[in-house]
């Protein structure tokens, strides 16, 4: 049962923030959702595009972390970690990737402005001119964001084994078995 908390945790922290960053994305450039994806359900209201695309572009994420999260910390060993001590490594997790989500947003938002990235075609055809700096901000902002997630995922995993590790001694240690 433990072992599938630690997975739902980090698929429930991965949608919370996908449905933040997802609405207010869309309320950014709702162009960058119903022009440049296709939605589930036709709508231009930033809220039910945050609520598709958190679900879309997110649970997978906190699935993929998650599982390989759950063995390094509760496979194998006397030593497991319980669910909740994943709790504030994952809000920090997130914390990160939205920090890295706007920085990235915010050089390509740059880059778009000063004409070192226009918006190509054959999208720029069909978008609105004002709009073209923030369609490239939130493509810029996507991929710095997956990005996060991917390799903040890799350094949790290998930090929880770690912890996990350093745990195990300290208890053979205090009882004398080292």
């Amino acid at each position: 049962m433990d072992f599938a908390k630690i997975i739902l945790y980090a698929v429930l922290a991965a949608m919370g923030f996908g449905f933040a960053y997802e609405s207010i994305s869309a309320a950014v450039c709702v162009e960058y959702f119903t022009l440049g994806h296709r939605p589930m359900v036709a709508t231009e209201s930033p809220l039910w595009l945050g609520l598709q695309y958190s679900f879309l572009g997110w649970w997978w994420v906190g699935a993929a972390l998650g599982s390989p999260l759950a063995i390094a910390g509760r496979i194998g060993g006397e030593i497991q970690i319980k669910p909740g001590f994943f709790i504030k490594p994952l809000i920090a997790l997130f914390v990160l990737v939205a920090l890295l989500a706007i920085t990235g947003g915010a050089v390509g938002h740059y880059a778009e402005k000063t004409g070192r990235y226009p918006l190509q075609t054959p999208w720029a055809g069909g978008y609105p001119a004002d709009k073209h700096a923030a369609y490239v901000a939130l493509t810029w902002s996507h991929f710095a964001a997956y990005s996060a997630a991917l390799l903040g995922s890799a350094a949790l995993i290998a930090w929880t084994w770690k912890k996990r590790s350093a745990f195990t001694r300290l208890v053979k240690a205090s009882r004398g078995a080292l």
